[in-house]
């Protein structure tokens, strides 16, 4: 990529992400008759958040040194190599349990919150690393 559009990569993505989304929203419009306002007002909102993050990241750094040295990325990449592993060892031994207990039936929406609850928990880990 370009050295000068470099620091605006995130406000690119999340451009691209809204053109790609209004894009498929007018497909199901087509197929459809409805569309979804809410939806679309909704990445709006984040694009515009990413958007002004992304201005107060490249107007505040005004230094050539780097936001992350060798050792925060070495340490993010070790942990991210280990929590799946840790937190999978958590679902599987829950799982254990609630097959002794007898439970036979898992509602779909108990697993989506466990993989959100994933990738919420991986976050923060990382920023939590990030700004050690």
């Amino acid at each position: 990529m370009n050295k000068h559009l470099q620091p605006w990569v995130w406000a690119v993505v999340g451009s691209i992400g809204f053109i790609t989304s209004l894009l498929v929203k007018t497909i199901i419009y087509l197929f459809t008759g409805q569309f979804d306002f809410s939806g679309l007002l909704g990445l709006l909102a984040g694009l515009f958040i990413i958007i002004i993050i992304n201005i107060i990241i490249v107007k505040t750094k005004k230094d050539k040194t780097p936001s992350i040295d060798e050792r925060t990325l070495n340490n993010i990449k070790k942990f991210y190599a280990i929590s799946p592993h840790i937190y999978l060892g958590i679902i599987i031994i829950g799982l254990i349990i609630l097959s002794i207990k007898g439970m036979e039936v898992i509602s779909i929406t108990y697993l989506w919150a466990a993989v959100m609850l994933y990738l919420v928990l991986s976050g923060i880990g990382s920023l939590v690393i990030h700004l050690k």
